[in-house]
């Protein structure tokens, strides 16, 4: 059986894709991260990758760069599915690293089944799309990127806390509500105890 080993921080993007592989004969190694795939599959080498690249701990970028100069994972595919990096550089620098495919989020099922049947075929290939950058330019872009991707992380945390707080301020007015109708509702109670207690003349 064909394995993939899949890497998103996201559980509800992870669900999806373990979902969609494994319904269509597919074994699938999920990771939260860049080094919790790495360390999977130095341990049991997958026969393809499908990668997010906005992740904590090791981003989808430093994961590649890793992965192809592993000698047991550089020639096993590897194909990016983002939809955080869609500027035509970040594609660029994603196939100077060495990946094989670099997907928008999202895609259809029958594009992103079709892409991995395409490059599990195609694999190994001579990759004419794009010539390697420079290493200069490398570094430059990977540099760039990982300021680039330290804002998006810290804005995502951001944009987390702020959701729990007005989570958390959503359910202290539910319980405060609550709260509110039990002690009139107890007041009621006693109200009426009050009156089934008055002596009658």
């Amino acid at each position: 059986m064909i394995t993939i080993l899949i890497a998103d921080d996201l559980p509800e993007n992870r669900h999806i894709l373990i979902s969609l592989f494994t319904g269509h004969g597919y074994e699938v190694l999920p990771a939260t991260n860049g080094a919790e795939a790495l360390a999977l599959a130095q341990s049991s080498p997958p026969d393809l990758i499908l990668t997010d690249i906005l992740m904590p701990v090791m981003d989808g970028f430093e994961l590649c760069r890793r992965w192809k100069r592993d000698a047991r994972l550089k020639s096993i595919p590897f194909i990016f599915y983002t939809a955080t990096y869609t500027d035509p550089k970040d594609e660029r620098l994603a196939l100077s690293l060495g990946a094989d495919r670099y997907l928008i989020k999202p895609q259809k099922i029958e594009v992103l089944l079709e892409v991995v049947r395409e490059v599990l075929e195609d694999h190994p290939r001579e990759r004419d799309l794009l010539s390697p950058l420079p290493p200069g330019d490398e570094r430059e872009l990977l540099c760039q990127h990982r300021e680039e991707m330290l804002r998006l992380h810290n804005e995502a945390l951001a944009k987390k806390l702020q959701q729990k707080i007005d989570e958390f301020e959503t359910e202290k007015q539910e319980h405060e509500r609550t709260s509110e109708r039990l002690r009139k509702a107890l007041e009621e109670l006693a109200q009426s105890r009050s009156r089934r207690d008055i002596p009658r003349a």
